[in-house]
C-alpha cells in the first residue's frame, strides 16, 4: 500500500502566478506554462500531476488552471514548479524553460494563509529567474460541515379545497451532474396551516451540494394526502448563498417555472457550521514542535554494545532513524525550525 493512503489526508488544490518572469521571446514577451511534478520521497523520480493553461505574452501570469491533488499529513511530499515558455503547445519538446522551485507540499500548506512566494531559480546560480506563489486550499465537499436553518411557508396555496388547508411538508432535492435531481431532505407535515413553520433542519453540506455554496439546489412545497397523491404546491431552484440572505423564495407552480400565486418559502435563521479540520489549524498557524524522551532499558542492553539498539556508530540505529524520519515530516510545521 502507497504511504499515500495511510495517515490524516485531504484533496486541496494549488493555485499559481508568477511576477517577473524572464523573457526568452525576442519581439515579444514569454509565453508561459506551469508543469508541476511529484515524487514520493527525495531519491525518487518525478511524475507530472498536471500543468496550466498557457499564457501568451505575459512576464506575470496567475494561471486559471488549478492543481488538484492529495495532501498527506505524515509524509513528506516534493514538488517541483517548472515555468516554461512555449511557442507552440502541440509541441512540448521545443519549450525554453524560464526558471522552477522545488519544495514540499507541507511547506505551502504551512506557510501563513496557506501561501508561499519565493524565488525562482534556473542554469545561472544567484541569477533573477522571477518569484513564484503557490497557494494550497481544501476542496469543498467536507463531511463534518452541516447547512442549518429554521424555515417556513408563506401564504401558501390552499390545495385541500373549501373544507380545509393544505398540509405542507418541504423537500430538498440536489442536483446531478446529469441535470436530474435527488432527493436529499423532507420536512415533518404540519396538518392544515398555510404559514408552517417545520422544525430546524440539518444537512451536511456534502450531501446537500457537496460543499459548494452556488451548487443549484430545488426547494418543493407539497401538500400531503393521505387519500390520494401529494399535490405539489410549488418549488423553487435556489443555492445555499442565496439561502444565506434569508430573502423570502417565491415558488413557482408549474414546470416551466410559470408562478400561479402559490406562497413564498421564507428562512428565520440560517448557517453553514464549518468544522476546523487538520488543515484549517496549520494554515491559520498552527505550529508543531517535538520533544523526544529515550528509554534506555536494559533489556536493549548497554550502549556501548555493539548488538544494542541504542548502540552509537557510523550508521544509524533504530531509535536515530525514527527520531530523523518523524523530525523531517514535522520541521516543516515549525516556522523557526529548532
Amino acid at each position: 500500500m502507497s504511504a499515500l493512503e495511510d495517515g490524516p489526508a485531504t484533496r486541496v488544490k494549488l493555485t499559481i502566478k508568477c511576477d517577473q518572469i524572464a523573457d526568452k521571446d525576442w519581439f515579444s514577451k514569454s509565453d508561459p506554462m506551469c508543469i508541476v511534478r511529484t515524487k514520493e520521497n527525495k531519491d525518487g523520480s518525478w511524475t507530472e500531476v498536471g500543468r496550466t493553461e498557457w499564457i501568451k505574452n505575459n512576464q506575470c501570469p496567475e494561471f486559471t488552471t488549478k492543481i488538484e491533488m492529495k495532501y498527506v499529513f505524515e509524509i513528506k511530499q516534493y514538488l517541483e514548479f517548472v515555468i516554461v515558455d512555449i511557442d507552440d503547445p502541440k509541441d512540448l519538446a521545443k519549450s525554453q524553460q524560464l526558471g522552477k522551485l522545488e519544495t514540499t507540499l507541507s511547506k505551502i500548506v504551512s506557510s501563513r494563509g496557506g501561501t508561499l512566494t519565493e524565488n525562482l531559480t534556473g542554469s545561472k546560480e544567484g541569477g533573477k529567474y522571477g518569484t513564484i506563489t503557490v497557494m494550497a486550499e481544501e476542496l469543498k465537499g467536507r463531511a463534518t460541515d452541516l447547512f442549518l436553518a429554521n424555515m417556513k411557508g408563506i401564504n401558501l396555496a390552499n390545495k385541500d379545497g373549501m373544507f380545509g388547508k393544505s398540509d405542507p411538508f418541504m423537500v430538498f432535492k440536489k442536483k446531478r451532474r446529469d441535470g436530474s435531481f435527488e432527493e436529499i431532505h423532507k420536512t415533518e407535515t404540519i396538518d392544515n396551516n398555510l404559514n408552517p413553520v417545520w422544525k430546524p433542519i440539518s444537512i451536511r453540506m456534502v450531501d446537500l451540494c457537496n460543499g459548494d455554496l452556488d451548487c443549484v439546489i430545488k426547494l418543493e412545497v407539497w401538500d400531503e394526502d393521505s387519500m390520494s397523491a401529494n399535490d405539489e404546491i410549488g418549488w423553487v431552484d435556489t443555492t445555499v448563498r442565496q439561502l444565506l440572505t434569508k430573502q423570502p423564495l417565491k415558488l413557482n407552480d408549474h414546470k416551466a417555472g410559470r408562478n400561479m400565486e402559490c406562497g413564498s418559502v421564507g428562512i428565520d435563521k440560517i448557517n453553514v457550521v464549518r468544522t476546523p479540520t487538520f488543515m484549517d489549524y496549520i494554515v491559520s498557524g498552527c505550529e508543531i514542535t517535538v520533544s523526544v524522551a529515550i528509554d534506555f532499558t536494559m533489556s536493549n542492553r548497554e550502549p556501548l554494545e555493539p548488538n544494542s539498539l541504542h548502540f552509537m556508530s557510523e550508521s544509524w540505529n533504530q531509535y536515530q532513524e525514527a527520531m530523523i524520519r518523524v523530525g523531517e515530516v514535522l520541521i516543516e510545521y515549525d516556522h523557526d525550525k529548532k
